[in-house]
């Protein structure tokens, strides 16, 4: 109990510090300049990227699209009217799922497969270039996005085993953005996770006939990728 309290204070101060930096850097760039704040949500369209290290093995995995809301605020300052900066702070419903199965080589069979389902509430704080090249209000967005993971549990809704995750979420985030009445924006975002979900190594080995221990492979962990879909309310 001592140790999941620990943890769970852990990842409160984590979150808390990662809201304040995202929060300091809003009132900032309030400060000067042509700023505008608002507020989005909308639907998430998640899937996991496995990548696999195979010798002896042809992997088969399929991955699911699962569905999620997110919702938040943001701040954007223009420099011109080119150019501008985009900071948002989002809650995330991020669900992903596997159904994986493998062939190994030389041997004309396959190894049972296992469905997976794993889902993520993250705060998210993307860091985006608002680039508007049109005169028209189309604009598309570029740029990082930092996240941490507040929880997760598995299909069962149980708690999974923390030590096998990483709590930190890094993400390339990219997307257009159609402003109706200088107000209502309408955005489809596509975030290519670029750090995987898992801290460790999986190995896969079985015992054959004609040799002691054949290696499978290992499975590094999964990525989140993220296909989102939001309406905001600039003020």
């Amino acid at each position: 109990m001592a140790e999941t309290y620990s943890l769970n204070q852990l990842k409160i101060t984590n979150m808390k510090k990662l809201i304040i930096i995202a929060t300091t850097l809003i009132i900032s760039v309030s400060a000067f300049g042509q700023v505008k704040f608002g507020i989005k949500a909308g639907i998430n369209a998640s899937y996991f990227s496995q990548t696999t290290l195979s010798n002896n093995v042809s992997p088969s995995i399929m991955t699911g699209f699962s569905s999620g809301l997110h919702a938040g605020g943001y701040v954007n300052y223009s420099f011109n009217d080119l150019l501008a900066a985009q900071a948002e702070v989002l809650f995330s419903m991020q669900v992903g799922q596997i159904l994986e199965s493998q062939k190994i080589q030389n041997f004309d069979t396959w190894m049972g497969g296992g469905h997976t389902i794993t889902s993520f509430n993250y705060i998210n704080v993307p860091l985006l270039l608002n680039i508007k090249p049109f005169k028209f209000p189309l604009s598309f967005l570029v740029g990082p996005q930092f996240g941490y993971c507040v929880s997760r549990w598995d299909v069962d809704k149980l708690p999974v085993d923390e030590s096998k995750y990483r709590n930190f979420d890094f993400a390339a985030a990219c997307g257009v953005q159609y402003t109706f009445f200088n107000h209502l924006a309408v955005g489809l975002r596509y975030n290519i996770g670029l750090l995987p979900s898992y801290q460790i190594n999986y190995e896969y080995k079985i015992e054959t006939p004609d040799e002691d221990i054949l290696r499978i492979g290992a499975v590094k962990g999964d990525r989140t990728n993220v296909l989102q879909l939001s309406i905001g309310w600039t003020f």
